[in-house]
């Protein structure tokens, strides 16, 4: 199966790539991120990124959106299903 036919396959996959600034992660950045997050992203001698099915395609398409976090208070690591960027804080924190 060719990467076509597995996204033709998921609607989800193909609005969060039709939303994706492009360039905004490198290919490394993502092995990185795939890394520190414990996720099993394959990747060749070459460090090329190998999809092989619908689950690697979630998954790259979930790293590239910036869909994994880990919570800065407990340690978890969570998949996100919907994000709202904040603006950036002004002025001193509340209990600062």
């Amino acid at each position: 199966m060719d990467l076509q036919s597995l996204v033709r396959e998921k609607p989800g996959v193909v609005s969060k790539l039709q939303k994706l600034e492009v360039g905004d992660i490198s290919q490394d950045q993502a092995i990185e991120y795939a890394d520190s997050m414990q996720l099993d992203l394959m990747t060749d001698d070459n460090n090329a990124i190998i999809i092989m099915d619908g689950r690697d395609l979630d998954m790259f398409v979930n790293l590239i959106n910036e869909d994994y976090i880990t919570s800065e208070i407990t340690g978890k690591r969570y998949v996100i299903k919907s994000k709202k960027a904040l603006d950036e804080p002004e002025g001193e924190p509340p209990r600062g």
